[in-house]
């Protein structure tokens, strides 16, 4: 999770341009194109997440009650 990202990772994603949300590390980022929202997720995953393809991505969900 989020949680899970140190200082320098969680300072990179502000650097993209991601914003800080509270004093959690949870981050949120508001777009106009669905090509600027997807230019920000790919450049997240691989320069902060090191997540070379779409295989090195590990979605986790909630359980739904």
């Amino acid at each position: 999770g989020l949680t899970d990202l140190t200082s320098e990772a969680q300072e990179a994603l502000v650097g993209l341009g991601w914003t800080r949300d509270g004093a959690e590390p949870e981050f949120s980022r508001a777009v106009d194109q669905a090509a600027e929202a997807a230019e920000l997720l790919r450049a997240s995953l691989t320069q902060v997440l090191g997540a070379a393809t779409p295989a090195d991505v590990d979605v986790r969900r909630a359980p739904r009650h």
